[in-house]
């Protein structure tokens, strides 16, 4: 098992592991951890994280089997939606939305996580 930067004591950003990548929740902050405004943005940003933690791995959206996307409000969701249209490949991994009450940093309006299989 090997975790890719960056990490935190708590977690880490991904993880590989037999073939497979575990990308944790991304959130559409800058290099300096500024929060962008909005959840198109937002959802931009952390697709652009997850593509580039991928690739870090070994692996790249082509080979994503699983978005998990979590929403602070359902009326979000065409943000995420129109941020994802043209980014994930065809066929489309399978995928979760959930709502929730709310994300640990203030002012995320979505976290994004990932599972990729790395190929051979």
């Amino acid at each position: 098992m090997r975790a890719l930067p960056p990490s935190t004591p708590a977690f880490s950003a991904a993880i590989v592991t037999e073939g497979w990548v575990h990308v944790s929740g991304q959130i559409g902050t800058d290099a300096q951890g500024r929060i962008a405004e909005g959840c198109a943005e937002q959802a931009r940003i952390s697709l652009e994280k997850i593509d580039m933690l991928l690739r870090q791995a070994g692996s790249s959206r082509e080979h994503l089997v699983k978005l998990t996307a979590y929403l602070v409000d359902a009326a979000d969701y065409p943000h995420y939606a129109n941020a994802k249209k043209g980014w994930v490949a065809q066929p489309a991994p399978a995928g979760t939305v959930v709502v929730v009450a709310g994300l640990l940093t203030p002012g995320a309006r979505i976290e994004i996580e990932a599972i990729a299989r790395i190929p051979q």
